[in-house]
């Protein structure tokens, strides 16, 4: 039998799973040592994948623990990649991330053994110095982390927190975050009052000194922005270790919970910023090419620095993120609200109606309920002028774009409602009413009222709802940004105003876009045809709208989305719809789509060389007979977001869909009053002449 189980290495078609069965067998009956089958199906898996790639070995050697195998893989897979070799290794998936919650000790000695033996051939080879700085900074954020993450997981064990209940550690959080919340609304109006007129980013602005560094500022948006991500980390470590208590039948009797006054809360949201810091530095590395260097102190410290190897493009991300806050105040300011006081007076008479101590939702006035959901229309309205139209048509699983709506609008209502009963009758000076700021509810009770006000039938309100709960299962495609009733386990849920309200609807539908495989090929089309026709309106620019496709010299089918002229310049765009990137891993795949609008053009310069003639021929505007010069083309990509705008990669410039439509068709900043009916105070053009000219493009 040996020799019939050696002979599938000498080439004989036996498959491998009879082979391992075979080995198997003889490990039973003694005749192969447990070392010995280990090593031999080993031998078994390299023949079986002698067809795969280096970076899928390598993650099945690692999983085997043979390092000398491992070793080899990444001498191929520097091979295959060369300078892109740190970027084949970590994206694939064969460098393990040091922060996961299933990283042990024994993938940390793995992993820094593997790494170093390595790194020993590589780091006197001035040839492969590139290989060397790879290696060494793998094996740097392997040490720091691991070791950080170590330190960070002991504090969270010995945290006197842990005591408490899972439901009584999230109730506490939420507690927190609502009474912060409170008292922004304090600081807010304070701050208002002293204004003569208001821009809506008051709360942006970085003027709050930091207690732990003097010369550095926040805002209040931002500190509590920071909140809700520690509580976002801390509520998904809490379901990975202690889901089991998700599945115990607690009567949720907290008494007068409260979270103040406990050393140890204190202590927890320490431990939890320290972990968001080192996932989103994690995040950058992996993603965005971000790298470590050590450095020493005064005191002979040592101290590491994480930096972004292109600035410009770290940059650009920051300043979308300023611009989406923008978009969204400047478009709330524009959107005509509710009759004034309709809606608060309605809230009012509603809270009247409820008891804070038993809360159900079910004997609403359906009249005063009506009145009362306007306090959600501006939301709404700002969400669907600011979001792509084509999301509003959506199907997810079943469930209609504006009945999701529908539930964000009923969720916000009776959030409001709530929270005016409390706060009609809330002392911050007595503990006892703390346990009101977040009350537990079960999921039957938030349905019911659900299916009575917009005539849903239950299994589909139950549907709806479940896209707004964060519980266990949810993993990437949620959080307290998106999903804010917190599962506590048997069917309840906390019931947070605050996260009902901070609810970030484009994040929300493109969470559950990608959740359930929705396909958004259309809403490029859509984007494009969008483009076309408002650029078909700019005066000096001439616009093809004829559909331009052939098979190209190189064999292989051409289309081209925008072909224009201005002035002697000719327009070659690629216009590309991508889902807004929160975090540096969607930012990276963002990226890619990016590049490939970028290789396009690219591509299309080069066809336009070659096949002239055919693009000319299918053009219905006026082209030249002889094609144009390199340095007469306009060569740009532009997207949906802003995330990429300003960058340029192989000389293609990127821009976004608000830039151009803003140069080319309404070319004017202005400074408008929100309390004279939008009067234009003052104005400024951006064109130098009467007409759009190429200057920003060149």
């Amino acid at each position: 039998m040996l020799n019939e189980v050696f002979d599938f290495f000498g080439g004989t078609k036996k498959q491998a799973s009879e082979i391992k069965l075979e080995l198997e067998d003889l490990r039973n009956k003694g005749v192969l040592s447990q070392e010995e089958y280990n090593k031999k199906v080993i031998d078994l898996e390299d023949c079986v994948d002698i067809d795969t790639s280096a970076t899928e070995r390598y993650k099945k050697a690692y999983k085997n623990q043979n390092v000398e195998k491992c070793i080899c893989e990444i001498m191929d897979i520097y091979a295959e990649h060369k300078e892109n070799f740190r970027k084949a290794f970590v994206l694939s998936g064969c460098f393990k991330d040091p922060l996961g919650y299933s990283y042990s000790e024994d993938d940390y000695n793995l992993t820094r053994k593997i790494l170093i033996r390595v790194y020993k051939c590589f780091s006197h080879n001035e040839d492969d110095k590139c290989m060397s700085y790879d290696l060494r900074q793998l094996i740097i954020l392997t040490e720091v982390f691991h070791k950080s993450n170590d330190f960070n997981v002991k504090k969270l064990q010995e945290n006197q927190f842990s005591k408490y209940s899972l439901s009584e550690q999230i109730r506490m959080m939420c507690i927190f975050l609502q009474d912060q919340q409170r008292l922004m609304r304090k600081m807010a109006e304070a701050k208002f009052s002293k204004n003569d007129f208001t821009t809506g980013t008051e709360l942006m602005v970085s003027d709050m000194t930091c207690q732990y560094n003097k010369n550095q500022k926040a805002s209040i948006v931002d500190n509590y922005e920071v909140l809700l991500e520690d509580f976002d980390i801390l509520i998904k470590y809490l379901y990975a270790t202690r889901k089991n208590e998700l599945k115990e039948n607690f009567n949720f009797d907290h008494g007068d919970i409260n979270c103040y006054y406990i050393a140890s809360f204190q202590e927890i949201t320490y431990i939890a910023l320290q972990r968001v810091i080192m996932s989103s530095l994690e995040e950058k590395f992996r993603y965005s090419n971000w790298n470590i260097e050590i450095n020493q102190n005064k005191n002979n410290e040592l101290f590491y620095i994480f930096k972004a190897q292109d600035f410009n493009k770290f940059r650009a991300h920051i300043i979308a993120s300023s611009r989406r806050q923008y978009r969204m105040v400047t478009t709330t300011f524009s959107t005509l609200p509710e009759p004034e006081g309709m809606s608060m007076k309605a809230i009012d008479q509603l809270a009247k109606t409820i008891n804070i101590s038993n809360l159900h939702f079910d004997n609403l006035d359906e009249n005063l309920y009506r009145s009362a959901r306007l306090c959600a229309d501006v939301r709404i309205k700002v969400y669907k002028k600011t979001t792509k139209s084509f999301y509003l048509t959506c199907n997810l699983n079943g469930m209609n774009v504006e009945d999701i709506i529908n539930t964000f609008e009923y969720l916000y209502t009776i959030s409001k409602i709530y929270m005016s009963a409390v706060l009609n009758f809330f002392n911050g000076e007595n503990n006892a009413h703390y346990k009101y700021l977040v009350p537990i509810m079960q999921i039957d009770d938030i349905i019911i009222p659900l299916m009575k006000l917009y005539n849903f039938d239950r299994t589909y309100a139950k549907n709806l709802l479940r896209c707004f709960i964060l519980d266990e299962k949810v993993r990437s495609d949620g959080d307290i940004f998106t999903r804010p009733l917190i599962n506590i386990g048997k069917e309840h849920v906390l019931f947070c105003e605050t996260l009902i309200t901070q609810i970030n609807l484009e994040r929300l539908f493109e969470m559950l876009f990608t959740k359930y495989n929705t396909n958004l090929a259309p809403m490029g089309k859509e984007f494009e045809k969008k483009l076309i026709s408002n650029l078909s309106g700019v005066t000096n620019v001439k616009v093809n709208t004829k559909q331009v496709e052939f098979m190209a010299y190189d064999g292989k089918n051409v289309e081209f989305d925008f072909i224009g002229t201005l002035d002697d310049y000719l327009l070659l765009f690629e216009f590309k719809s991508v889902i807004t990137p929160y975090g540096d891993k969607q930012l990276y795949k963002a990226e890619q789509t990016i590049k490939e609008g970028v290789a396009q053009v690219l591509r299309r310069c080069n066809i336009m060389k070659k096949d002239w003639c055919k693009i000319k021929e299918q053009c219905n505007i006026e082209l030249p007979d002889e094609p144009f010069a390199d340095d007469k083309i306009i060569r740009l990509v532009c997207s949906n977001i802003f995330d990429f705008t300003t960058l340029k990669y192989d000389g293609v410039q990127i821009t976004d869909e608000s830039t151009l439509l803003k140069y080319f068709c309404n070319p004017y900043v202005d400074i408008r009053s929100t309390n004279k009916n939008g009067q234009v105070l003052k104005s400024k053009k951006i064109w130098k002449n009467s007409q759009p000219n190429l200057y920003p493009l060149c």
